[in-house]
This record gives structure tokens, sequence and C-alpha cells, in this order.
């Protein structure tokens, strides 16, 4: 009786992570920009990983019935997988701002990005957390499949 409770109380810890991560991005972006109300946000952000790890690991070790001790490294690689695609979720207003920092600096655009260039942005990042969230997945079922 003990997978139940455990799934259901990882998958609500993630969807509670989940739900804050995006009332604490709407909330800065509604107040003002000031630097104390961005720490606050990326503090709340931070806290939101850390709740949604906490979250996939109790739906994901003990939900699944998975000794996490002696499992391999591809058991470990897709939670990992997984933990990644979920944290890339959170932030991904952050990774969307580095990205187009970043190409600023290597092919020399202007910033702020054109909206066309944002957009870019984030469907690559769409896609590359769809890539592992998929794979960790598939390495996870794999994993299940060959015991």
């Amino acid at each position: 009786m003990r997978e139940p409770l455990f799934f259901l109380s990882g998958a609500s810890l993630v969807a509670l992570a989940m739900a804050c991560g995006l009332k604490a991005d709407r909330t800065a972006r509604r107040w003002s920009p000031d630097d104390s109300a961005q720490r606050r946000r990326q503090l709340c952000l931070a806290a939101c990983a850390v709740l949604a790890s906490v979250g996939l690991y109790l739906v994901l070790v003990p939900g699944a019935g998975i000794d996490s001790t002696g499992t391999g490294i591809s058991l470990d690689l897709g939670l990992g997988m997984l933990l990644l695609a979920g944290i890339w979720f959170i932030f991904r207003r952050e990774i969307v701002n580095y990205q187009l920092w970043v190409a600023a600096a290597v092919y020399g655009i202007q910033l702020p990005a054109e909206p066309a260039q944002v957009k870019a942005a984030e469907t690559v990042g769409a896609w590359i957390r769809g890539v592992l969230l998929l794979a960790g997945l598939f390495i996870i079922l794999m994993q299940f499949i060959m015991r």
C-alpha cells in the first residue's frame, strides 16, 4: 500500500512545484522589475526546483519499487534526464535569456532580441526538454523491460 501513497504524494509535489513556479513567474513580471523582486523570484524558482526534484524522486524510485542503491547507471541516467527536463521547465525564461545572450555574444546579434529570435530560442528549449523527457522515460522503461 506504500506505492500509491508515494506516487500520489510525489506527483502532487511536482504539480505544486510547477504551479508555484508559474505563479512566481507571473507575479514577478507583473510587479516592479527591481533587483529585490528578481532575487525573490529566483529564490522561489530554486525552491520550486528542489520541490520538483523531491517529487520526481518520490514518484520514480519508491513508487515504482526501484532500489536506487544498486540499479546501475542506466536508471540513474534516466532519472537525471527527467529531473533536468523538470528543472528546465521551471527555469525556461532564464534559459531563453541566457541563450539569447550567448547568441548576441557569439554572432553579434543586438539585444533586446527580435520577437522571432525569442520564439526560436523558446522552440529550441521546448525541443530539448522534450528530448530529455522522452529519453529519460525510454531509459527507465527499458530498464524495467530488461529486468
